[in-house]
């Protein structure tokens, strides 16, 4: 067993940095998947982009890739994961990969990574090595594939189909230009977003996207955008929550400083899709934001 503390620790009125990371995931053990009745583990509920796959397909989950490139400011995975990336050996992966299907009949991987694409050369050799091991398992990406590096690596989705590559999450986030990359610091373009959802139509590749709602200084008119564009898109399932001021990430503080938030965490519900806590410029724009978000799916 390895001792692993938590990146952070409730006090009463804050929230402590508890710092220990473990820089080597290679040393971490493979699972112990034979715990859990992992055939049937699929039928107790789904896991995001895993919804491309039947409820009868025998399925479990991988984490290749811990921490991500990406800066979000709504994103709390760097207070968890640590700053930066650390990613197993593809050796390793494969591995593990042959367990989960020789062991226990897998047929179907759920990748948890925040940066799958990170590292081209990695990746390439990942997914060049599941189809040189004739694995024949099919995968989604949960966590989602970043559309700046799908752009600028297109053989890594040529190579992502042709490893068993079903469908992805993709974070659109915002239609919205001055929301997507100056309070959410996206830096991502409305091209990469259209280049991203052709390359997976390109190779059918079924895509599901992520939207944040609700950001501070966001009216109504602004999270519309963000419906035009995934209208434009037409993934097979939009995802869209309230965003939550949530402890330690850059937008809570951006939202405490513009006065849209009072800093006050136990005002925070336990779901991402209830209505906000922060306040809006026009009041009425939060119940028309909110009851946006119930009908985001249905309108895309």
């Amino acid at each position: 067993v390895i001792p692993i503390k938590t990146r952070f620790v409730k006090n009463k009125n804050d929230f402590t940095k508890d710092t220990d990371v473990i820089d080597h995931v290679d040393e971490l053990p493979i699972p112990d998947f034979g715990v859990v009745d992992i055939k049937n583990y699929y039928k107790y509920g789904i896991l995001s982009a895993a919804q491309t796959v039947s409820y009868d397909t025998p399925l479990a989950t991988m984490q290749t890739v811990r921490g991500c490139t990406a800066r979000c400011t709504f994103c709390s995975v760097r207070n968890f994961n640590g700053k930066g990336v650390r990613a197993k050996s593809v050796q390793t992966v494969i591995d593990e990969l042959k367990g989960l299907k020789e062991n226990y009949g897998i047929n179907h991987i759920t990748w948890l990574d925040d940066d799958l694409l990170f590292d081209r050369d990695r990746t390439l050799n990942l997914f060049n090595e599941i189809i040189r091991n004739n694995l024949n398992v099919t995968w989604d990406a949960s966590n989602g594939l970043i559309a700046s590096a799908t752009v600028a690596h297109p053989e890594l989705i040529d190579a992502a189909e042709k490893s068993g590559c079903i469908g992805a999450y993709f974070g659109i986030e915002s239609g919205n230009e001055y929301m997507r990359n100056v309070i959410m610091e996206r830096e991502q373009s409305l091209e990469d977003i259209y280049k991203t959802t052709e390359l997976f139509r390109k190779y059918g590749i079924r895509f599901l996207t992520e939207n944040v709602l609700g950001g501070p200084g966001e009216t109504f008119d602004m999270a519309m955008e963000t419906l035009m564009v995934n209208v434009k898109v037409k993934p097979i399932v939009a995802n869209a929550s309230i965003f939550a001021p949530y402890p330690g990430m850059k937008m809570s503080q951006i939202a405490k400083d513009k006065g849209y938030y009072d800093g006050d965490f136990d005002k925070l519900d336990n779901s991402y899709y209830a209505s906000s806590i922060l306040k809006f410029d026009n009041p009425e724009d939060e119940n028309k934001i909110y009851n946006l978000r119930c009908f985001f799916s249905l309108l895309t």
